[in-house]
């Protein structure tokens, strides 16, 4: 005959239920949510107020009538940040392009040199087409504006 094992069952000791008063109860801290700063971008382009630095360590000393173009690129459309290429200044430049035809000014960062492609013979600068459509340029092969820098 088998034998059938012996269960025990221990009971847990009862929990004590603590009750508070009204007195008893602390206020909650109020919650403080830290928003995160936003970048100010300023209508004439995100680079404007690297412009305005730039301008202070090293003053304008370049100012010019030139001949442009346009390179598609799918970014500045949202963030406004708007680039150019340019011959004989340093990548990262900032550089003020004015539209001489209604006003109009930007503010884009030099990504680098343009010489040696055939396509850009005849032209002083090519421009982001976020850049170009901000300074409201309606002209897709060459178009004239003032750069500063």
């Amino acid at each position: 005959m088998k034998k059938k094992p012996v269960v025990t069952i221990q009971e847990e000791p009862a929990k004590e239920i603590k009750t508070t008063t009204n007195q008893e109860i602390k206020k909650a801290e109020p919650l403080v949510i830290k928003e995160e700063p936003k970048q100010v971008v300023s209508e004439n382009g995100y680079f404007k107020p690297h412009y305005s630095q730039q301008v202070r360590i090293t003053p304008v000393s370049r100012t010019e009538t030139v001949t442009a173009g346009i390179f598609k690129t799918s970014s500045g459309w949202q963030d406004m940040k708007y680039y150019l290429l340019i011959d004989k200044v340093p990548p990262g430049t900032i550089v003020k392009i004015i539209n001489p035809g209604n006003g109009s000014a930007i503010y884009a960062k030099v990504l680098g040199e343009m010489s040696g492609i055939r396509q850009n013979q005849g032209l002083g600068i090519r421009m982001s087409n976020a850049a170009a459509t901000a300074l409201d340029i309606k002209e897709t092969d060459k178009f004239v504006v003032q750069i500063s820098y």
